[in-house]
Order: C-alpha cells, then sequence, then structure tokens
C-alpha cells in the first residue's frame, strides 16, 4: 500500500479551506486577502498577538510581516496596539472595524467544516480533531486572544 504523507494531505486540506473562505466572503462582497495575510488572521485568532512570532510561523521575513501588517492595519482588519507588558513594543489584534467580516468568516468556516464533516463522517471527524489536540498536547483552540502561546 502506498499511502501519502500525511503533512501533503494537510496542506491541501489548509489551502482547499483557504481557498474556499476567500471565495465565499468574495461572493458576500469582501474583498480577497493572500494566504499570507488570511494565515496572519487565523494566527491572531488562535491567540498569537507577536509580530516576529507570526512571521516565524509563517516563515516570511519581520519585514514581509512589517509590510503585511501595515496593509491589514490601513484595511482595518487588525491594529497595533501598545503591549501593556513591554512599553517598547506593540500588539497585533482584531480592528473593531473587522467584526463584520470576521462574523462572516466563522459563518464560512462552519459551513466548510459541516461538508468535510459530511464527506468523513462525524465520528471521523471528531476523532480527528481530539486525535490533532492530543498530539498538540491537549491545547483546546482558542479564538480569544492569549498573552502567550506554550
Amino acid at each position: 500500500m502506498n499511502r501519502s504523507l500525511l503533512m501533503l494531505d494537510l496542506v491541501r486540506t489548509l489551502y482547499w479551506f483557504d481557498e474556499q473562505l476567500q471565495a465565499r466572503l468574495d461572493a458576500r462582497g469582501w474583498s480577497r486577502l493572500g494566504r499570507s495575510q488570511s494565515l496572519i488572521l487565523v494566527n491572531v485568532a488562535n491567540g498569537e498577538t507577536r509580530a516576529a512570532r507570526m512571521a516565524e510561523n509563517l516563515g516570511v521575513s519581520r519585514q514581509a510581516m512589517s509590510q503585511f501588517l501595515t496593509e491589514m492595519v490601513d484595511r482595518k482588519l487588525l491594529e497595533l496596539a501598545p503591549d501593556p507588558h513591554d512599553k517598547r513594543a506593540r500588539i497585533v489584534r482584531f480592528a473593531p472595524e473587522s467584526q463584520a467580516i470576521r462574523d462572516d468568516a466563522q459563518k464560512v468556516l462552519r459551513e466548510l467544516e459541516s461538508e468535510l464533516e459530511n464527506a468523513v463522517g462525524s465520528e471521523n471527524l471528531e476523532a480527528l480533531r481530539q486525535g490533532l489536540r492530543n498530539f498538540l498536547g491537549g491545547l483546546e483552540p482558542s479564538i480569544e486572544p492569549r498573552s502567550k502561546i506554550p
């Protein structure tokens, strides 16, 4: 039996989710983002607040991250705020003006999860979720910002 590498399946699934999210948000009147910007939003939704850490997560330079963030701040998707724990640093967070697109994105992502569930079955999807959580150390996904991700 010749199985594909799991990483390839995970990447294809990530791309499918992102492409579908972008297309469906576009159909709802939102302008498209690039994949890097989309993944920055995922990082923020997952609680990451540090630009340097996001650059590391995405495999881009700090300069590229700075450019992405500037564009996203200009589009009122994100804002940079003073870090209450480090006067020299700024934290990245959602801009209040981004609430409507975030609400639509969450609806679209729920639709996509439902499509995936229909394709693989409820039990298999829940097993996948639990297996990934177990593998990643039991961390529950969060849409609430956390100051640090272990």
